[in-house]
């Protein structure tokens, strides 16, 4: 159980300034956690930072697709809680343009960049991108557009998803036809599995009982690849089978996130708690006196807000 006082942490996240999926992820860290005033006050900073085209929730990068969606069931519960407008019209708006004008694939997968991004010689914009998988599906989920959820989720997958190890490589370049990278990125593992435990509970809400059983089957999977790669300390490299690459707490709270989540919501046997509890005994050494986990691999509003999440579903 974790003992440590939460609010410094807490606290520490929302002091940091961060683009737009970090922002997001912050923002599902206190939805998550049940922090209902917190959510409501930093929402209302998501949304008026928002772009003034279709997307919504969007800051420093204009250039990104769905990554503001990240932000959008937070915001969703934001409009519940307060009941203001201006949250509804902002998700409304969100699922408008990821459902009818974000740039996609020819079989219909949203791509990570806008069409004008210039992403260097070589490569284009018609990328796929592993951390999308909790971008889009997840919200398009809680929208209650499961069937767009799992296309796009099963997008990301088949272009991403190496056969021999059955984990995401990190980005694939459709317009040149090659891989950007084939790291198999520990963070882009972690949220293509957040990404779809979020989706189960969606699917059980919706009584899509198939599609539910269909994603646990997957996210089983998915982590179980995923934990042949932790250290005996509990944590991750950063690049999973790349021993060179710094050790990484982001990835090891956000499996911790889908382990407490999983056994909370019946999907998932609870022998591997410990593989959980090793994650956040490794990050709570990290925590300095001002609630900032020094991860060693950055990423830290990713590395904040999983330890908050975890932390939430441990307490289930």
């Amino acid at each position: 159980m974790i003992t440590l006082n939460l609010n410094k942490i807490i606290n520490a996240s929302l002091c940091l300034e961060t683009d737009c999926f970090g922002r997001g992820f912050i923002a599902q860290s206190l939805c998550e956690s049940g922090e209902d005033g917190m959510l409501a006050a930093y929402s209302y900073a998501l949304v008026n930072s928002g772009a003034n085209d279709r997307q919504t929730f969007l800051s420093h990068d204009r250039f990104l697709v769905a990554d503001p969606a990240v932000s959008g069931e937070a915001v969703l519960r934001a409009f519940e809680l307060t009941g203001d407008t201006c949250f509804k019209a902002n998700v409304d708006n969100m699922l408008g343009y990821l459902m009818m004008h974000a740039p996609r694939t020819t079989d219909g997968v949203i791509f990570h960049y806008k069409e004008n991004y210039n992403v260097g010689p070589g490569y284009t914009p018609m990328q796929i991108w592993a951390c999308d998988c909790y971008a889009a599906p997840p919200f398009l989920a809680v929208m209650g557009e499961l069937t767009e959820a799992t296309k796009q989720y099963a997008g990301f997958y088949n272009y991403l998803v190496d056969e021999r190890t059955g984990l995401f490589f990190e980005s694939y370049d459709i317009g040149s036809n090659m891989y950007v990278s084939q790291r198999l990125s520990g963070t882009g593992n972690a949220l293509a599995l957040l990404g779809a435990a979020r989706m189960i509970a969606n699917a059980a809400i919706h009584n899509k009982i198939e599609v539910a059983t269909d994603l646990s089957d997957a996210a089983v999977q998915l982590l179980k690849n995923i934990l042949k790669f932790q250290l005996d300390d509990g944590l991750f490299y950063k690049i999973l089978n790349d021993p060179l690459s710094p050790r990484d707490t982001a990835t090891a709270l956000m499996a911790a996130c889908v382990i407490y989540r999983g056994i909370s919501e019946g999907w998932l046997e609870d022998d591997l708690r410990q593989n959980a509890d090793k994650a956040i005994d490794a990050a709570e050494k990290q925590i300095n006196e001002y609630g900032f986990i020094q991860n060693p691999a950055g990423m830290t509003a990713l590395t904040q807000s999983a330890f908050i999440i975890a932390n939430a579903w441990q307490c289930k």
